[in-house]
């Protein structure tokens, strides 16, 4: 009998992640963001919504409801392959007005980079993706690289784009996150008529739905979610 055979692996150390304080993380945003709109958004949706980098790979627009404003998380890109979540569970994750704005605006710029090539983006596309179709998923490991040497250039301490889930909308707002100046230089919410099956949202500019930061922090009107009026 072997006995090694029968010895049982010390338990793997608990994941300590080590985010970077809300001023890094929104300065290290306003500067992704500065230099590509659709890099920029990746980061904040993956800094807001808790999903894994995969997930974010392999996130498609089909996998958004605006109407109900959640957004489905069921698969994960490892390896250059689309497979199950890394739990093998499929997730709903509430959005709120200002993400929802984010993902219209994106989705826009998608529709139009499609149609000046002569084609329509479709619903399987991918959210986010080097082909102007969305037909190919980014690689996990190219945005990890990515934001390895953005945060090295910023001086952020933490280099790992997966320590950075654990921010919500308003505490990257309160600290300094450019996403208003960001969604007013994509246009309006009305120029974009989602295709997902959602109402379009209302035609007022995007930055009508924020308010300066105030003493009390960054206010955010909360707004209808299927009309957009607050």
């Amino acid at each position: 009998m072997n006995v090694a055979a029968l010895a049982e692996p010390p338990a793997q150390p608990k994941p300590n992640p080590d985010p970077p304080a809300p001023e890094e993380a929104a300065r290290n945003l306003n500067e992704a963001w500065a230099r590509d709109l659709d890099w920029g958004t990746f980061l904040f949706l993956t800094m807001v919504s808790g999903s894994r980098r995969g997930e974010m790979c392999a996130l498609r627009w089909r996998d958004i409801d605006f109407t109900n404003m959640v957004m489905h998380v069921i698969h994960s890109n490892r390896r250059r392959k689309i497979k199950d979540t890394k739990t093998h569970q499929r997730r709903r994750q509430s959005i709120d007005d200002v993400i929802r704005a984010v993902l219209l605006a994106h989705r826009e710029r998608a529709v139009k980079r499609c149609r000046a090539l002569g084609g329509e983006l479709a619903d399987d596309a991918f959210v986010f993706s080097l082909e102007p179709d969305g037909s190919e998923p980014l690689l996990p490991a190219s945005v990890s690289q990515r934001y390895r040497r953005l945060a090295l250039k910023l001086k952020i301490h933490t280099p790992r784009i997966k320590d950075l889930r654990t921010y919500n909308v308003t505490e990257l707002l309160g600290a300094g996150a450019d996403v208003r100046t960001v969604v007013a230089a994509l246009g309006t919410a009305g120029a974009a008529r989602p295709r997902c099956g959602s109402t379009p949202p209302s035609s007022r500019p995007l930055t009508a739905a924020w308010s300066p930061p105030s003493r009390s922090g960054f206010h955010c009107p909360r707004a209808s979610p299927r009309t957009g009026h607050s």
